[in-house]
């Protein structure tokens, strides 16, 4: 496996759109832009399967971030 990691929350988006990915394991909580945002934003191109991870505790997280559909 080759992996990537990006600790910056505006960077995601335009560095998944510039190359292959088979894989996104995406925290809520980066820096920069909120994970839920990038998730909306990913999307909009692309059907790559996406791992939420987050330390928020609260039950509506969750369920938002299941209702997008990761």
């Amino acid at each position: 496996f080759v992996t990537k990691v990006i600790n910056d929350g505006q960077s995601v988006v335009s560095w998944v759109k510039g190359n292959r990915v088979d894989l996104i394991k995406l925290d809520l909580m980066l820096p920069g832009k909120n994970g839920l945002d990038i998730y909306r934003e990913l999307r909009t191109f692309t059907g790559v399967p996406v791992v939420m991870a987050t330390g928020r505790v609260d039950d509506i997280d969750r369920l938002i971030g299941l209702e997008l559909g990761a």
